[in-house]
C-alpha cells in the first residue's frame, strides 16, 4: 500500500511553486507599481489572503496521520 505522505510531499512542492510565483508577483508589484498607496495596498492584500489561506490549509493538513496507508476502493461495473 501505498502511504498519504505522497500526497503531503505533493502539497510541499506546490507550496514551494506558491512561494516563487509569489517573490515575482510581489518584486512586480513593487518594482513596476512604484511605491504608491495603491500598489502597497495591494502588497498588505495579496500578503493578507495568503497567509490566511497557507494558515487554514496548515491547521488542516496538521491533523492527518500521514503515515496511514491510501486505500483505493474501484470496482469495474
Amino acid at each position: 500500500m501505498v502511504s498519504l505522505s505522497i500526497l503531503y510531499y505533493a502539497y510541499l512542492v506546490l507550496l514551494f511553486l506558491f512561494f516563487i510565483f509569489s517573490f515575482f508577483v510581489l518584486y512586480h508589484l513593487i518594482r513596476f507599481g512604484g511605491l504608491y498607496i495603491g500598489s502597497l495596498v495591494m502588497v498588505a492584500v495579496y500578503i493578507f489572503i495568503s497567509v490566511m489561506i497557507l494558515s487554514i490549509s496548515f491547521n488542516s493538513i496538521s491533523k492527518v496521520d500521514w503515515q496511514e496507508p491510501m486505500v483505493i476502493n474501484y470496482t469495474l461495473p
